[in-house]
């Protein structure tokens, strides 16, 4: 990837802004002025090209060229940098970047180069190689088994448990050993689900909690009605009073951590807002068949319903309903992950089921509308969780 991060996007943004070797656009129109740079640089930061590229920049600049065929054109490349990222491919998916990647750089010479002599400095030794980045894959497999620093991550998180300044190599040599330990215990007594259930409720909790909104009272109603086919009026009668209050659910499987409004306001430092999620939804349609609906949203609550042994709970008595409360954005159903979806407004709040969030997403505020950061394609990405993690977080919390 060091190809496009430190070469070609690089270059394109210098083509962009007009500080490329002293040329000009020539035949083209692909510079954008300086003061909408500077109010771009004002609407976001980012400290690598690579996130900034793929992800911000398609929102950012949309509008922002005088022909959109500058724009698309990046957002070409953009998204076959996501595609080089999956963790598999296959050979269709291969030849397909082959075509893509040379359909590019063919687009990029007849916008930049202009097969013009004096602007032959635009056709760089990088912008070359990209017609040779589906054959290496080809033949040395996806990007991500060449990674150089797949071992960075894994140092840092020794970095964080090493406590000792006399002894730190036996500090560390302990840590790996008790975590050896910690994977074969999980492995012979076969503890694997109990470790690692769908989502995991985090701390602040609150168990005192009671739902004194009579809205809310009422979407969870609607919810427990779509379920039962039981009266709206029936089943808020009998919702229990006390339905205590969690302030974060982790998605397992090395997943993401999601806050909720309520423990994002007990904050009384800066805090970065991961309040906003992917969440997914099936539902029968009209002739039975299983549809799936893509929704993003702020999770303002996580609540535990713990339903008695009543009838009207039918097959659902004594069992615990663990419930996000999402305020909806108004995306209309489109996958951020495929292709550029805004918002402007929240809809009505809704209750899902918490398994149906499925990732934490960002968001990028330009121009008075909001641009959603879905990155839950099929990427391959170093990760690793202490296994401690999953249980260090459980610790209750009786403030509101």
């Amino acid at each position: 990837m060091h190809l496009f991060l430190e070469n070609v996007v690089p270059t394109l943004v210098n083509l962009w802004t007009g500080r490329f070797k002293g040329l000009d656009s020539g035949f083209e129109n692909y510079e954008i002025p300086d003061d909408v740079w500077e109010e771009i640089g004002a609407e976001t930061a980012a400290e690598a090209w690579g996130f900034w590229f793929m992800y911000v920049a398609p929102i950012v600049l949309k509008d922002r060229f005088e022909n959109v065929k500058y724009y698309d054109h990046m957002c070409e490349l953009a998204g076959m940098m996501k595609k080089m990222l999956q963790f598999q491919l296959t050979h269709g998916e291969i030849d397909a970047l082959d075509k893509g990647l040379i359909k590019w750089v063919k687009t990029y010479e007849e916008y930049y180069y202009q097969y013009a002599e004096d602007r032959l400095s635009t056709c760089t030794l990088p912008i070359h190689g990209l017609l040779h980045v589906a054959s290496g894959i080809c033949y040395c497999g996806p990007v991500w088994t060449s990674w150089t620093f797949y071992m960075e991550p894994y140092c840092g998180f020794l970095q964080a448990h090493l406590h000792s300044r006399r002894f730190p190599w036996s500090n560390i040599s302990r840590w790996v050993l008790y975590m050896a330990y910690l994977i074969q215990v999980t492995v012979k007594y076969d503890l694997g689900e109990d470790f690692h259930p769908d989502v995991i409720i985090c701390a602040p909790i609150n168990y005192k909690y009671r739902p004194g909104d009579d809205n809310l009272l009422g979407v969870i109603a609607t919810y427990f009605h779509q379920i039962l086919g039981r009266w709206q009026d029936q089943i808020r009668a009998q919702l229990p009073a006390v339905m205590p209050l969690c302030g974060k659910a982790r998605i397992c499987n090395h997943g993401d951590t999601i806050h909720t409004v309520f423990a994002i306001r007990r904050l009384t430092q800066s805090y970065r807002d991961n309040t906003f999620m992917r969440y997914e939804i099936q539902y029968n349609d009209t002739g039975n068949r299983v549809t799936n609906v893509i929704g993003y949203g702020r999770l303002e609550k996580i609540i535990l319903c713990h339903l008695d042994s009543k009838a009207i709970w039918g097959t659902h008595q004594n069992s615990l309903h663990i419930l996000a409360v999402i305020a909806p954005c108004d995306t209309h159903g489109h996958d951020a992950s495929q292709i550029l979806v805004e918002y402007k407004k929240f809809l009505p709040i809704i209750i899902s089921d918490v398994r149906n969030i499925k990732a934490a997403v960002g968001r990028v505020n330009t121009r008075r509308r909001w641009g959603i950061i879905d990155r839950t394609m099929n990427a391959a990405c170093a990760s690793f969780a202490d296994v401690d993690e999953y249980n260090k977080d459980y610790i209750s919390d009786e403030d509101t």
